[in-house]
């Protein structure tokens, strides 16, 4: 999966980012923007809205995040099928 989002930090930055990939636990992100570990990040899921989450690891660009709460199934599939058709 390569999907463009927006996300905005818990310091009030607007931040892009790319996800990777997306399950109902978190998700992996590219941003230009640097996050530091445990920092909360509100994501637009497209199909889901916004959905908070906290990095719970980092390597360069890349940022593994959990979500606060489980991102429900049929938002996912959803999500799958509109990352297919752009």
């Amino acid at each position: 999966m390569r999907l463009a989002s927006e996300g905005s930090t818990s310091r009030g930055q607007t931040a892009r980012v790319l996800i990777h990939n997306v399950s109902a636990t978190g998700l992996l992100i590219e941003s230009a923007v640097a996050l530091s570990e445990a920092e909360r990040i509100e994501i637009n899921l497209p199909q889901a809205g916004k959905t908070s989450a906290h990095v719970v690891w980092m390597s360069e660009q890349f940022y593994g995040c959990r979500f606060d709460a489980p991102v429900p199934s049929s938002a996912l599939s959803a999500l799958d099928l509109y990352s297919q058709l752009i």
